[in-house]
């Protein structure tokens, strides 16, 4: 609280506010009704109020500016509350405000997406007296800011008087101004005695409320327009399943406003309106992903206006929106039984409800058609409808149902306001009617071998390495995660104890497809070993889960489902690992790189270097050829993958930092994606030419060729199908300047050995030959930094006519090829202050500069430059990441890939096979055997197993341990044998008598 007459001048605030284009740090609360946000003046400078645009150095936001000695002495009641709520804190005042700023914003200003507020600023100015008797003014200023946008809400209550003084001077003064950009708005009635009426005026169609964002040159006013000839809609993308509830605005409505939505040109939905501001339509359900055209009427159909285009995201699995919890301890659903239904819409959806909606509960059936698309198969069946506005309901499952999906939507009477899905279901069956239903889709399978070739790589051997992989290869699965707090955690997964199967406790599934469009599920034990027999196996997808979800759903799950969990039949489990192999593990990681700070550099193979350019660079290009020429040519030659950044001074002539990141690949639906960082160092990022703007409850985006997943507000990662994840994270620097810098960590397949060019090197296991000029000439890494400026980093300056970029200004490619020719960095690196780059860098202070490591080199490097310890911890950090990423966890023993992972055969077959590791020419490895079939032997010395079948199911699992790493691998093979006389019923044929011989192979390295 102020009290009557006190202002309190220059609060530090806990976080930045973009104002005007520019960004402010304090803020200065007066008594006489306004905030000033420049603290050069004192409170004294405000005590008269000035007609709009003001002088210099006046930045304030005017709620009812009036003069100041005419001041509340005049009413004893007169109080001035302040209060700052920052989401530091989890008071449950500051939570409602949140919650409130997020509610007008939505509703009043209905173009913004999401807002989730780091700050509100909250002023009141109660019962204002003045000289005139029983007169009094009430209002209010809101600023709210995420400290990317900025947002100011005017509340008036009660304005009784406005020029007590009958000042012709220095009259009320209402509205924002900005001190250098010459930018101001002023409320209706201001500088009028008039100024009273603001009670019943607005921006917004709320009686005494205004709405602005702030953060602009163009301050928002949020009107819609008489007479619009221009309409749109958010959000952009949602679920192919339909119901997102699309807010349309532009044109203002009223009760007489027929909306009609056209969906691609044939679908009709009918919308309705929200208010003067605001209609609602929601999205059809569709058979298939894919971008398509929205067009819109508010003549009831008559004509139509073009609106944008709206993506259909894939269905995903692990939704948390609607869950369905099975009683009784059941994993699957049974026809017929109750479930509990949860649900929870986000805060974007819950603020267009209306009071007295209701919510109804529906099931809808679905199936893929000859096409593999989806298709509702019948009408929805509504399980419970006009429920109050709950969370949770159980329903009952009906009859005659295989798979389908829950909807839960609320309306009001006949309006339906949204709707959002479960995950796809599958229902439980009897054991035999699964084992039926295996039997038929077995018949529909062919070869493997026809569909799960090409750039499907091994299974990394331990967690150790597929999480060092992770990145560019490989992504948990949503089911079966360690540490996982779902009780059904890998349920899918569990070994079968009979058969001394092991159990999975985490799975990984592989971010990339081949030609097929197939992909490879790893799964893991509690050793952190992958398992490659069994129902804790992970198996190769014919569909990649996220990719193509519908068809991995119907083709690669609910299979597995009717034939290894359903069915109690082990055969009909033996018929799925046939046609949906487990993969074997091997010793493949991948590799990355990256660029952090100023920029430094850490290529593929692990070099390191400084390159400050200015411009456009290659990053990193990968060819399609088998045996790419050494010189790079962006027009001439044919890639799979480019990539490009933007590097820009920090000042003038100063040290430069990455600003912008693009790349594509080149298959056939693949388009350009761009991030950025604009003049107010927000952060934008486009797909074509067209803006992504996230939405609180979506963090992941699929695309035909690429997953986007926002991991916070500051680091995303762009996983394309082919191998390749690029992830960008955003650090933010106050010194010399606030701005924002972006760190590009780029990790890939080993498949792209050999095959790369750009800043990050050459990829082939050689840091020698990383710094290769475009022209294919290579650099001698020992050469002087201003050497590797000149003849390598310029060199990868982009041809203008290849790139990426999407340009909103004068600074086009050309410019920016034009400031690499020009632009000569400083070679020389400034003093460090020792004492403090210690403490920054963690540098021993004993140790000599020459025994720092690189990551302690480049922070110290940009501690020097910029003088900010927050930049310097950055470069520190990525330094680091870079250093760990470079040990490469340890090889272990191998068994020799043409070794299978089950057999099929035929009674009193005779095997014979060499399970010999290889010994990579070290006599350091031995044999030994944990499990073998009954009757068989196993030489351990030369490796040589030998049985002669026996009809049923058997297994052997042998190791290899590495004594002089002390490392320990294990090979497990299904023996699949069938009854003398009788064929096998899959392509799998078994000859009478087998005879099956691999050779060892010794390989020198």
């Amino acid at each position: 609280m102020l009290g009557s007459n006190n202002s309190i001048n220059s609060i530090d605030l806990p976080y930045d506010i973009p104002y005007f284009d520019d960004f402010y740090t304090e803020i200065s609360i007066l008594a006489n009704g306004l905030f000033a946000l420049n603290s050069l003046l004192t409170p004294y400078q405000y005590n008269d109020p000035q007609p709009f645009p003001l002088r210099d150095n006046d930045s304030i936001i005017a709620g009812y500016w009036y003069q100041g000695y005419h001041n509340q002495i005049y009413n004893n009641r007169t109080e001035i509350y302040y209060q700052i709520h920052s989401n530091t804190t989890n008071s449950s005042s500051s939570q409602k405000a949140f919650a409130k700023a997020n509610e007008y914003i939505q509703k009043y200003l209905s173009t913004q997406r999401t807002f989730q507020p780091k700050m509100v600023i909250t002023s009141t100015w109660l019962w204002i007296g003045s000289a005139e008797p029983n007169s009094s003014n009430t209002f209010q200023i809101v600023l709210t800011t995420d400290e990317e946008r900025s947002f100011v809400f005017f509340l008036y209550h009660q304005l009784q008087w406005a020029n007590p003084a009958n000042s012709s001077f220095y009259r009320v003064q209402a509205g924002v101004n900005h001190e250098r950009r010459n930018v101001s708005i002023s409320l209706p009635y201001t500088d009028t005695d008039d100024i009273v009426k603001l009670v019943n005026e607005s921006n917004v169609n709320v009686p005494g409320l205004f709405v602005y964002r702030v953060d602009t040159l163009d301050v928002n006013a949020s009107r819609c327009a008489e007479n619009a000839s221009t309409i749109s809609f958010r959000p952009r993308f949602g679920s192919q399943l339909g119901s997102t509830p699309l807010i349309i605005y532009g044109p203002c409505f009223t009760d007489q406003t027929q909306i009609k939505c056209r969906f691609e040109g044939s679908h009709i939905v009918t919308g309705f309106v929200l208010d003067q501001n605001r209609a609602l339509c929601r999205t059809p359900f569709v058979s298939k992903h894919h971008s398509g055209p929205v067009e819109i009427s508010i003549d009831n159909g008559q004509t139509f206006l073009p609106a944008g285009t709206f993506l259909y995201l894939p269905v995903q699995f692990g939704s948390n929106e609607v869950t369905v919890e099975v009683e009784n301890g059941q994993k699957l659903p049974n026809t017929g039984d109750y479930v509990t239904v949860k649900w929870q819409f986000s805060n974007r959806v819950k603020n267009i409800f209306p009071n007295g909606a209701v919510i109804d509960i529906e099931l809808l059936k679905v199936r893929l058609n000859s096409l593999s698309q989806l298709d509702i198969a019948s009408k929805s069946v509504v399980l419970a409808s006009n429920l109050s506005m709950m969370n949770e309901h159980r329903v009952r499952i009906p009859e005659d149902i295989l798979t389908g999906f829950i909807r839960v939507v609320v309306r009001l009477n006949s309006n339906v306001y949204a709707g959002i899905h479960s995950d796809l279901l599958v229902m439980n069956s009897s054991s035999n009617s699964a084992a039926e239903s295996c039997r038929k889709w077995a018949d529909q399978q062919t070869d493997p071998a026809d569909w799960n070739d090409g750039p499907l790589l091994p299974c990394p051997m331990t967690t150790d390495q597929v999480k060092r992989a992770g990145f560019c290869c490989y992504e948990p699965e949503a089911h079966c995660y360690k540490n996982s707090p779902n009780s059904n955690n890998c349920w899918l997964h569990k070994g079968r104890s009979d058969r001394h199967e092991s159990s999975a406790v985490e799975c990984y599934t592989s971010k990339y497809a081949n030609a097929h469009g197939a992909s490879a599920q790893c799964c893991y034990d509690d050793k952190g070993m992958i398992i490659t027999r069994g129902t804790g196996a992970g198996t190769d997808d014919r569909y990649r889960p996220t990719s193509t979800p519908l068809q991995h759903f119907f083709h690669d799950f609910v299979p597995y489902l009717q034939c290894c969990i359903i069915s109690t039949d082990f055969e009909t489990c033996n018929m799925y690992m046939t046609y949906r192999p487990p993969r074997r593990g091997s010793n493949t990681m991948g590799d990355s790189g990256r660029m952090w700070g100023d920029p430094h550099f850490g290529t593929l193979d692990g070099f390191s270097y400084t390159f400050n350019g200015y411009g456009e660079y290659t990053y990193l290009a990968i060819s399609n050829k088998s045996s790419p020429a050494a010189d790079f040519n962006a027009n001439g030659q044919s890639y799979v993958f480019l990539s490009q950044i933007r590097t820009v001074p920090i000042e003038t002539n100063g040290p430069t930092v990455t600003k912008a990141f693009a790349a594509r690949s080149f298959d056939a639906e693949s388009k350009p994606i761009s991030l950025t960082t604009d003049s107010r160092h927000s952060i934008i990022l486009h797909r074509d030419k067209q803006v992504i703007e996230w939405e609180e409850d979506i963090n992941k985006i699929v695309f035909p060729e690429l997953t986007i997943v926002r991991e916070n507000d500051y680091q995303y990662q762009f996983s394309w199908n082919i191998g390749v994840t690029i992830v960008v994270n955003i650090v933010r620097i106050t010194l010399p300047s606030k701005q924002f810098v972006l760190n590009v960590g780029a990790f890939i397949s080993g498949d792209f050995s050999r095959k790369t060019y750009g800043l990050m090197g050459t990829y082939d296991g050689n840091p020698d030959n990383d710094l290769r000029a475009s022209n294919g000439t290579i650099i001698s890494k020992n050469t002087s930094i201003k050497q590797i400026h000149e003849d390598f980093g310029k060199s990868w300056a982009i041809d203008p006519t290849t790139s990426l970029f999407i340009y909103n200004s004068d600074k086009t490619a050309q410019w920016f090829s034009d400031q690499n020719r020009i632009f000569t960095p400083s070679f020389t690196r400034p003093p460090p202050n020792h004492s403090s780059h210690q403490v920054t860098c963690g540098i021993n202070p004993t140790l000599p500069e020459t025994s720092w490591s690189s990551a302690q080199r480049t922070c110290s490097y940009d501690l020097s430059i910029t003088n900010d310890t927050d930049f310097a911890k950055e470069s520190l950090k990525a330094g680091e990441q870079f250093e760990r990423m470079q040990i490469r966890s340890p090889d272990y023993p191998l068994f020799n890939s043409s070794l299978p992972l089950r057999m099929d055969l035929i009674a009193n077959d005779i095997v014979e096979l060499n399970l010999s590791p290889l010994r990579d020419n070290s006599s350091n490895i031995t044999l030994s055997s944990i499990h073998l079939p009954s009757n068989s032997t196993l030489n351990t010395s030369t490796g040589v197993f030998r049985w002669t079948t026996i009809e049923g199911d058997h297994y052997l699992i042998v190791q290899a341990h590495d004594q002089q790493k002390n490392l320990t691998t294990k090979h497990d093979i299904a023996f699949h044998v069938k009854p003398a006389g009788r064929s096998n019923t899959n392509d799998f044929k078994a000859t009478k008598f087998l005879f099956i011989l691999l050779m060892i192979i010794h390989l020198l390295r």
